[in-house]
């Protein structure tokens, strides 16, 4: 089962990704802080982290360079959900060490096929994630 930490003060987004993932049987955690979680993501080594652009204390461009700084969770990948489409700050989502930058609202198609994407090619989940239809929320 993989397990994905959701990073995102919008309680709403938050609900809305959890949702469609625990659809397909991940295990999904939420905070609503970068500090939280990036304490989350030492204790809990998700594989996977999304997290938003705008949080309170400090931003989720600082939350996933920390990540990449961090020996526990440098290797996990970091994929930012914003609704900052600029491209300036796409780019520097991923000059920070994110993985993918995806655009609010994020469909369930392209949340899962992020996580895909994300994963390497050895890890369990992959065969598992290409087969996978995308199961209704409602």
């Amino acid at each position: 089962m993989l397990r994905i930490l959701v990073i995102d003060e919008s309680g709403e987004d938050s609900r809305h990704t959890k949702a469609v993932l625990e659809a397909q049987g991940m295990q999904v955690m939420t905070v609503f802080s970068a500090e939280q979680g990036i304490e989350t993501a030492r204790r809990c080594i998700p594989d996977i982290i999304f997290t938003d652009v705008v949080l309170p204390g400090i931003s989720g461009f600082q939350a996933t360079r920390l990540l990449k700084m961090d020996s526990q969770t440098k290797n996990i990948p970091v994929i930012i959900m914003s609704n900052r489409a600029q491209e300036y700050n796409i780019t520097w989502g991923l000059r920070q060490g994110a993985q993918t930058y995806l655009i609010k609202p994020v469909s369930a198609d392209a949340l899962l096929k992020s996580i895909y994407n994300a994963l390497p090619p050895h890890h369990s989940a992959s065969p598992v994630l290409a087969a996978m239809e995308v199961k209704s929320i409602n």
